[in-house]
């Protein structure tokens, strides 16, 4: 089974979902959610009050998808060589 952001043969960007298969492909919602819950814990496990814990996991998320956005953007040229990597929303586009 394909991961959500992969858009499968055949399928375009436009139409149902398209716009939703488009940024899950670009932000990674599971990568940036893991990672986000990596930097909350840290942030309460370091004693941090959970305002401040949460605000850091808030912009820890907008940071990690920024940068996946960003990097996917960089690489979407190698990304259309590779058979692993093809299906990724950019090197589609």
């Amino acid at each position: 089974m394909p991961s959500p952001g992969h858009i499968q043969r055949g399928e375009t960007l436009h139409g149902t979902g398209g716009l939703r298969v488009l940024v899950g492909g670009l932000v990674k919602p599971r990568q940036t959610l893991l990672l986000s819950f990596t930097v909350l814990s840290g942030s309460l496990m370091a004693g941090a009050p959970l305002s401040r814990a949460l605000l850091a996991a808030a912009v820890g998320a907008a940071a990690i998808a920024s940068t996946t956005v960003v990097n996917m953007y960089l690489d979407s040229d190698i990304d259309r060589l590779m058979s692993r990597t093809r299906r990724r929303p950019l090197a589609r586009a």
